[in-house]
């Protein structure tokens, strides 16, 4: 729904498909960026509405990410480095985004605070997700100054894409593997071969 100035791939293909980015008002960051209906009510800077421990409602939103989630992006460390990420993040990859906070001691009020907006809208949520995969996604927000939305709804990426590729497009056929290296990313699929045999009228043949 929103293309940061960080996610380098997909501002390479608008620009290749001729489609327009419009900047977001208020650019991550800013204070009131963003505000959320929760529990009937619209919230944004300190106003939670969540069950938080004494020590938790001291600290305020902005000081229960730097108390859990800012020693998690410093560990998880420059994302776009190559050869990230590194045997040492393994363990993050095996436990949910929700999982990690908990471990971290966050009360179950913080850690439906940290998983306001971008980690319920990802695929199954922050209870399912790998924690290293939102880790990433939260970093590289972090870094960055400015959202933006394709012009005309976030569709028209994807479509623009299809309409490139055209009939390399292959419909029906599972991806079974995925391989990657340093320079290419090779998706291994199934496909069925149908063969249709067309037997002459006997009265046609000679």
């Amino acid at each position: 729904m929103t293309v940061h100035d960080t996610h380098d791939w997909t501002i390479h293909y608008a620009k290749l498909c001729d489609l327009a980015l419009d900047p977001i008002p208020h650019s991550p960051g800013s204070p009131g960026a963003l505000l959320y209906q929760v529990r009937g009510r619209r919230i944004g800077g300190d106003a939670e509405p969540f069950d938080l421990t004494p020590e938790e409602k001291a600290l305020g939103q902005r000081g229960i990410r730097e108390r859990y989630l800012q020693p998690l992006l410093l560990q998880v460390g420059d994302t776009t480095a190559p050869g990230w990420p590194g045997p040492q993040l393994a363990e993050l990859d095996r436990v949910s985004f929700s999982e990690l906070l908990r471990r971290r001691g966050a009360s179950p009020g913080a850690v439906s605070l940290l998983r306001m907006g971008f980690p319920d809208l990802l695929g199954d949520g922050a209870d399912a997700v790998s924690a290293l995969d939102l880790l990433r996604e939260s970093a590289q927000r972090a870094a960055s100054k400015q959202a933006f939305t394709v012009r005309g709804g976030s569709d028209r990426l994807p479509l623009a894409l299809a309409a490139r590729l055209a009939d390399r497009i292959q419909y029906g056929s599972p991806v079974v593997r995925i391989e990657q290296d340093a320079t290419a990313v090779r998706a291994i699929f199934e496909f069925e071969v149908v063969l249709t045999r067309i037997v002459a009228p006997l009265e046609s043949v000679t």
